[in-house]
């Protein structure tokens, strides 16, 4: 199966395992074929018949006080930043965030835990803290599971979402399979334990090209790096506005301006911007607003603003960037159309 194919059955099957509830299985190959060139015009069409909107199903009722319910997400992408942006956004005194990154509930645990296992998350914020999580498998859901997000969270709920090269994105996430493997850590939730049963060294040197192909070929690889394919599902459901896209090279060259444009987008002044000194939080922090008077936490973030980046731990090697650039070149260009064209972003990968 070559890759074109395996993207079409990655959206056919993550449709219908959504809509089932069944879990979906899928054979590790090592050595999957070289993929083509792709053109993606075509290839992700999901179903023949797309779900309706979610405003015209049921909403699901909140099981604990409405003042603990999650007004925003962060849904990726992984390895691009938001381990980084859990912990600052956690840290600063209006924001209430689980204490455990990743709850995972839009894509596992909805299917066999109830609303109240996902509310109990959040059951110690404040009246006056904004509420949210930050899990980056929902940037491979389906049409099915975020109008799920809709019916429990509501049509306002904010989406965040953070963008790295995408060839980077995929080796980091590959290697990262690897030194979990090599340090007995439970696998990613894409994994299986079955695939590395033989592996005893993480150092990329050991695996050839066709090892990290066969990996990348994986329709959860897939999903993952398709940017535009997660933005265009997200913005039909909850709409153009209620949607921030960050670029991860920011929490590198400008960490402090990056988070608050994140606290302006999720309700509150943007502050924390400029250079040295400017554009300081200078507003009154009202009750019940993210303000952003808090000079404390931008000076921190200033102090620790590389602390939860990294580059990737060695270079790729020629002969598999050149594979690569044939996968992931079309995803790059899907999502910097839809970034400047839908969204009027500057910047591109």
């Amino acid at each position: 199966m070559d890759f074109a194919e395996k993207l079409k059955q990655f959206s056919k099957q993550r449709d219908s395992t959504a809509a089932s509830g069944a879990s979906t299985s899928f054979t590790f190959n090592q050595s999957s074929p070289i993929p083509a060139p792709l053109n993606m015009s075509n290839k992700r069409k999901r179903s023949d018949t797309p779900p309706p909107h979610p405003s015209t199903l049921p909403q699901f009722k909140w099981p604990a006080p409405l003042s603990t319910k999650p007004s925003f997400l962060g849904i990726g992408a992984q390895k691009a930043g938001t381990t980084w942006l859990h912990d600052a956004l956690a840290s600063h005194p209006k924001f209430f965030l689980p204490p455990i990154k990743e709850v995972h509930y839009f894509n596992r645990h909805h299917k066999r835990s109830n609303i109240s296992w996902y509310a109990n998350h959040f059951g110690r914020a404040t009246p006056t803290q904004t509420i949210g999580e930050i899990t980056p498998c929902y940037s491979a859901l389906s049409l099915v599971e975020i109008s799920r997000i809709y019916q429990t969270l509501g049509p306002n709920c904010k989406i965040i979402f953070l963008a790295r090269n995408i060839i980077e994105r995929s080796y980091s996430a590959a290697l990262m399979e690897l030194r979990n493997n090599v340090n007995g850590l439970e696998p990613s939730c894409f994994t299986k334990e079955s695939d590395y049963k033989n592996l005893t060294d993480c150092h990329p040197d050991r695996f050839d090209d066709a090892y990290f192909m066969g990996r990348f070929d994986h329709v959860d690889f897939v999903g993952r790096s398709d940017y535009a394919t997660t933005l265009k599902n997200y913005i039909s459901i909850f709409g153009k506005d209620n949607l921030f896209v960050g670029n991860f090279e920011d929490i590198k060259l400008r960490p402090v301006e990056l988070l608050a444009e994140i606290v302006e987008f999720l309700g509150g002044e943007k502050g924390g911007g400029g250079g040295e000194g400017e554009g300081e939080g200078e507003g009154e922090d009202d009750e019940g607003a993210i303000g952003n008077s808090n000079d404390i936490f931008y000076n921190d973030l200033k102090e620790k603003k590389n602390a939860n980046t990294s580059k990737i731990p060695s270079n790729i090697r020629t002969s598999l960037l050149e594979k690569m650039h044939r996968v992931y070149d079309p995803l790059t260009a899907n999502f910097n159309k839809i970034i400047k064209e839908e969204l009027g972003l500057s910047w591109e990968l």
